[in-house]
């Protein structure tokens, strides 16, 4: 479906109303230590507007244990996220799992769960 430009204009509008947080979006970065070994380090890519929705704890499918809490973030469709990046909210820290586009590719969803 082709959207024209007023319309464009509106959602974009909209979404701008509908990113009330902030979060940080994060990228793991490795390198080699001074002996050789592996080493990993995040590095903050962005800081972005969002709407977050905080769910609480899931199961596992086998149903024998918790794990953290999941989130769904929106970001502008600009930000640049990947699956495996880390998204700090609220002072928690989130594994982003899966990214997709949505509006029109205005936003980003990341669904992730907590670390």
């Amino acid at each position: 479906m082709v959207i024209d430009a007023r319309e464009h204009a509106a959602i974009a509008a909209e979404l701008v109303r509908l990113f009330a947080h902030t979060v940080i979006v994060e990228r793991v970065t490795r390198t080699v230590g001074d002996y050789g070994e592996p080493q990993e380090t995040w590095v903050t890519v962005a800081t972005v507007p969002a709407h977050v929705q905080v769910r609480g704890p899931a199961r596992t499918p086998d149903e024998l244990a918790f794990f953290a809490q999941s989130i769904r973030v929106i970001v502008p469709g600009t930000a640049d996220v990947r699956p495996g990046d880390r998204v700090t909210f609220g002072g928690r820290s989130y594994v982003a799992r899966s990214v997709s586009e949505a509006a029109y590719g205005l936003a980003r969803v990341i669904e992730g769960e907590g670390i």
